[in-house]
């Protein structure tokens, strides 16, 4: 199987318009094009990939957060529905470590939240994190790093 690198540019507000679109950024090409649309328009979401699939994360759809997440496989071109997480979240910060898809704070539209949830594609559940964050963070960068043994935490 040939793998190729692609920027993506997920659903997002244009003109006071949410959108469902998806666009693929080709480098050696230098071109952008239509990837087939999300199920739900939303903005403000998190994306991450994990085994070659990319989920859509939370957002707000016009009217209220969400918690639903769409995957969308390359292979198929098709978008599904998964189940939603525990939480409603629009900002989460998204990343993926020891095969897990984590959503990361972001905010309820009340609040902004100290939560994390996991997603485990072989089961097809979200669990919380027992642990609160010790900062409630929304619109946040989130990244898995291996740690090296001089890094304290």
């Amino acid at each position: 199987m040939t793998t190729t690198s692609h920027a993506i540019n997920k659903g997002s507000y244009y003109s006071g318009q949410i959108l469902n679109s998806v666009e693929s950024y080709h480098p050696t090409l230098d071109k952008w094009t239509s990837v087939p649309e999300m199920c739900l328009s939303r903005c403000d979401l998190g994306v991450g990939v994990l085994n070659g699939v990319l989920y859509a994360v939370g957002g707000h759809d016009g009217l209220q957060v969400l918690r639903s997440v769409e995957a969308y496989q390359p292979n198929t071109g098709v978008w599904s529905t998964i189940p939603d997480m525990h939480l409603c979240r629009q900002y989460p910060g998204v990343a993926v470590l020891d095969g897990l898809l984590y959503a990361v704070g972001g905010d309820d539209g009340t609040s902004t939240l100290d939560s994390v949830e996991f997603y485990n594609p072989n089961n097809n559940t979200w669990t919380m994190v027992t642990a609160p964050m010790n900062v409630a963070r929304t619109c946040l960068g989130v990244v898995s790093i291996d740690r090296p043994l001089h890094f304290k935490t």
